[in-house]
């Protein structure tokens, strides 16, 4: 009988927020959302 062969494990795969299109735009509207939100 053959030795089972074991499966090989999942490589990492990093995600990248930062090109998303909501981190994008988060990133660019931030300073303005705060101060619309701070001032009322």
């Amino acid at each position: 009988m053959p030795a089972a062969s074991k499966p090989k494990p999942k490589l990492y795969n990093p995600r990248h927020p930062e090109r998303t299109l909501l981190y994008q735009t988060v990133a660019e509207h931030y300073e303005t959302w705060c101060c619309v939100f701070s001032c009322g």
